[in-house]
């Protein structure tokens, strides 16, 4: 019976995604009331239901917290406009790449022998995200969000970078190019898509229509793109968990 738990919460989740995608492309906000609570916890559920005698409590708990803090940052920042909730659902967002980042350290701390492949791959990343801030900085810098957007790249950037480590693991390699590195690259899409959505440079005559299908189309792929990245983690971490 405990075979069929992790196919069937993982449909469960992908179901609920897509209806939740579907509701944001098709102008029908009021509704993912009942959707966007749901996602993280499914993972937890699936997460908790597949690792309850695990002895590798430590990834399990590094896990569960970064479930926490996505479940609050997704809670905080949907139904709150106010400028405390908003920092708070920011907080909480950062919060949860970090525990997942501690997460695959736990697994492969970094090394002075990957020296050279640290600083190749942290060059490129960095490359990456300069590009994308430079690209719509003025936007940023204009609606007072320069410092969250720096943090941004530092935490995202080292977040991949810490999974694109965890590949020097002998035991983990597979789990490494399978599902930490897609996760991690899919998180970094994710939140680069949501920038766009904000800050996007459109010439100052785009029609309004133009700029609210942009808007609805990328949340939509943000929400496709981190769901699907957290799961690929979850799924990853669970092959650890369950050893």
């Amino acid at each position: 019976m405990k075979k069929i738990y992790r196919p069937l919460i993982s449909s469960i989740f992908i179901i609920v995604v897509a209806i939740d995608c579907f509701l944001i492309v098709n102008k029908l906000g009021d509704y993912r009331n009942f959707t966007r609570p749901l996602l993280v916890p499914i993972l937890y559920v699936l997460l908790a239901v597949e690792s309850n005698d695990t002895t590798h409590k430590k990834s399990k708990l590094f896990i569960t917290f970064a479930l926490l803090f996505s479940f609050l940052s997704d809670l905080l920042l949907f139904y709150n406009a106010q400028d405390a909730y908003f920092i708070l659902g920011l907080i909480s967002f950062f919060l949860a790449r970090v525990w997942y980042m501690v997460f695959f350290l736990h697994l492969k701390p970094f090394s002075t022998k990957r020296l050279p492949f640290i600083i190749l791959a942290g060059l490129f990343i960095t490359g990456y995200l300069c590009l994308l801030l430079n690209y719509m900085w003025s936007g940023i810098v204009d609606d007072s969000f320069a410092v969250a957007a720096v943090f941004f790249a530092i935490i995202t950037g080292t977040l991949v970078l810490s999974a694109m480590h965890t590949f020097s693991g002998k035991r983990i390699k597979k789990l490494a190019y399978r599902n930490f590195i897609p996760g991690t690259l899919l998180l970094l899409a994710a939140d680069s898509i949501l920038l766009a959505s904000k800050y996007w440079p459109f010439p100052p005559e785009t029609d309004k229509t133009i700029l609210g299908d942009f808007a609805r189309l990328t949340i939509a792929l943000n929400v496709a793109t981190v769901s699907l990245a957290q799961l690929l983690i979850v799924l990853g971490a669970l092959r650890i968990i369950k050893k």
